[in-house]
């Protein structure tokens, strides 16, 4: 549910975006984790820029930074406050990896 909702808040091509799918998903994933798992919040904000709703997007990003900081999870707390301050400005956070081709071995 994460991994398709990030997908479906951040792709680059928005023919494959599509925020309220994304909203949809993601808010019942972290209903399901009781809004305490910080990679499934860390989704939900972004989901919340995508829709335009830049004020719950802050409120989740700062709410994926407490948790981030209290699983000690660096990567992802860098990450994350990068999203915030684009919140801030009223952006959405459009991930540019995933227009990166797979490689098969």
């Amino acid at each position: 549910m994460n991994n398709l909702g990030w997908i479906l808040a951040t792709h680059p091509d928005p023919l494959v975006r599509d925020p309220a799918e994304a909203l949809d998903i993601t808010e019942r994933a972290a209903q399901l984790t009781g809004y305490r798992d910080p990679l499934v919040l860390g989704t939900l904000a972004p989901a919340y820029a995508a829709a335009g709703e830049f004020s719950q997007a802050m409120t989740f990003a700062v709410r994926a930074a407490s948790l981030v900081k209290e699983a000690e999870l660096a990567d992802v707390a860098a990450q994350t406050k990068q999203h915030l301050e684009s919140y801030r400005q009223r952006n959405a956070f459009i991930d540019r990896s995933l227009t990166k081709p797979v490689v098969n071995k």
